[in-house]
């Protein structure tokens, strides 16, 4: 199986390029606000403005919202080894493979899906401090988990 440190550093790589293209994408809006300014005067205008103010405020909150996921990163410490699930912890179950940091959706090592997920997310609560060997249940199904580190 693949090591946390790999996993860690995968979904560092996920979180960065979340927060570029973020960064872009409020960019360009910026930039159309300011082409819109340079428009013409009128009701067309004004709509097209309003519009392009909406992007912006959108792009925004996008941004923000990544760099809060990034402010996890600290908080996982990928060298600690974890005996039940908490955050930072890789957690192999029949269900599959989740990783308790913050819910960025799947990521890919090696031909193996590892589920990056928040703790306050339904299957992170339902997997909160749970250890070797105990039972959770999700989405009316029951798992059981095979390892955690």
């Amino acid at each position: 199986m693949i090591t946390k440190k790999e996993v860690y550093n995968i979904f560092c790589q996920q979180i960065e390029q979340k927060i570029q293209s973020a960064t872009e994408s409020w960019n360009e809006a910026n930039e159309s606000v300011l082409a819109e300014t340079k428009g013409s005067v009128g009701d067309k205008h004004e709509t097209g403005r309003a519009m392009v103010q909406l992007e912006v405020e959108k792009a925004s909150k996008i941004l923000n919202e990544t760099k809060q996921m990034s402010s996890i990163i600290p908080l996982l410490e990928p060298q600690r080894t974890r005996s039940s699930a908490e955050l930072g912890a890789l957690i192999e179950t029949n269900l599959g493979v989740f990783y308790l940091s913050t819910g960025i959706g799947k990521i890919e090592i090696e031909n193996l899906t590892i589920f990056c997920i928040g703790m306050n997310s339904p299957i992170g609560k339902s997997l909160s401090n749970k250890k070797n060997g105990e039972k959770f249940y999700f989405a009316d199904k029951e798992g059981i988990i095979l390892n955690i580190n």
